[in-house]
């Protein structure tokens, strides 16, 4: 039981959630509800990060913080199918887990794969019950980060994906969450993406809305790539301008492993989207890739962390904004480069285009380098078109 009391509304509504859906959270193995428990009480002690935290000082979470959020009750499969058959990227000619609300919904999704394996996280944890336990919260920890502990405590169910030792998938893996609803509701997709040794996956996770008013989506992805393993992993948030969008993804790269996080953002509301990835072993590799398209109202915040904590591994990363009216984006790259990382190669570099004089971007790029024998380099970029750069397009039949 947490004793805690707030002047949050939002974190009042998640303990009060958490009361609710006691029942549900509280069956399963024993490790995975002590994990819930940990998680609930941290969030208590932690609360929701205000402008006063260094990370979110660009970043205002007061009208998320103003809302109350509710459960969401059982998906209704036939209206999200009909819903779900205008959507452009509902449907990507691949296998599909679908997850409605936090909730996996076997009539819409079908992830027949051959030799990859995809199911339901709640299913994951009775067939492969060792791999998760393994897996499911060693990369996003509680200790600091609420959004973090708020899923781990709330989550209802999420997809497991694992690639067998010398598997390589032949199509990718189409993971659509879809929140839908009235009234003001809060999801948290779980999402575990496991390759083992010699093995490739591509895995799309994809964010989009039916919903007609405020929400939370709070979606965490762990992704773990053993010794010359490869993960090409998209993260696409498409969801509308009601909505508070708090995600993160957390990767962890082998001995010779490639890893590839590539970041989308065209919704209009407030995005905050998080990539942590650690190169683990000698010789890992990791691209970042990351594109935010912000309209009038929008925000998008991009935390990443990129720590390379062995020898010889590289890193490339590369985020680039487009914004009109009066949007927002922030930009915070962090690149650690520990001591035992000798002969590392990383580069990162944000560029920002600005469509107009009302449109604003705050770009930190960062390096910290402990080892002696690295190259690294970084770079930003804010500016708006010049005369020549708009001649040249209108000259080819481009309207201004």
């Amino acid at each position: 039981r947490v004793l805690f009391r707030s002047r949050n509304v939002a974190l009042d509504s998640f303990l009060a959630n958490a009361r609710a859906l006691g029942g549900e959270l509280g069956a399963g193995p024993t490790w995975l509800v002590n994990r819930r428990r940990q998680a609930l009480d941290r969030l208590a002690k932690l609360g929701l990060p205000t402008t006063r935290h260094e990370d979110w000082r660009f970043t205002n979470l007061r009208g998320l913080a103003g809302a109350q959020f509710g459960v969401a009750p059982q998906p209704d499969v036939d209206a999200v199918r009909r819903a779900l058959a205008g959507l452009p990227l509902a449907d990507l000619g691949c296998a599909r887990a679908v997850i409605v609300d936090g909730q996996f919904v076997a009539e819409l999704s079908d992830v027949e794969v051959d030799d990859v394996h995809v199911m339901s996280l709640a299913q994951a944890v009775v067939d492969m019950p060792e791999l998760v336990e393994t897996h499911l919260g060693a990369r996003a920890g509680i200790e600091s980060d609420a959004f973090n502990a708020l899923n781990t405590a709330l989550a209802r169910d999420g997809v497991v994906v694992h690639a067998p030792r010398g598997v390589v998938g032949e199509r990718p893996i189409h993971i659509l969450s879809v929140t839908t609803g009235d009234a003001p509701v809060a999801t948290h997709g779980r999402y575990l993406i496991v390759a083992d040794e010699n093995s490739q996956v591509t895995v799309v996770e994809t964010h989009v809305t039916v919903a007609s008013g405020a929400y939370l989506t709070n979606p965490v992805t762990e992704i773990v790539a053993a010794a010359n393993a490869n993960v090409d992993h998209y993260r696409v948030q498409a969801e509308s301008a009601d909505g508070h969008h708090v995600g993160s993804v957390h990767t962890w790269g082998g001995r010779d492993s490639v890893t590839s996080t590539h970041t989308l953002s065209v919704g209009d509301g407030l995005t905050r989207s998080d990539a942590i990835v650690t190169l683990g072993g000698t010789n890992a590799e990791a691209h970042l890739n990351g594109l935010y398209l912000v309209g009038e109202g929008g925000h998008v915040d991009n935390h990443t962390t990129l720590v390379h904590a062995c020898e010889n591994g590289s890193s490339r990363e590369v985020y680039k904004g487009v914004l009109d009216d009066d949007a927002r984006a922030v930009f915070h790259g962090r690149i650690v480069v520990e001591k035992d990382a000798q002969e590392t190669d990383s580069y990162q570099t944000n560029n920002n285009l600005l469509l107009s004089d009302k449109s604003r971007v705050n770009t930190k790029p960062q390096l910290e380098i402990y080892a002696d024998q690295v190259k690294c380099s970084h770079g930003a970029t804010i500016g708006q078109m010049d005369d020549d750069s708009v001649f040249y397009l209108r000259s080819r039949g481009i309207d201004r």
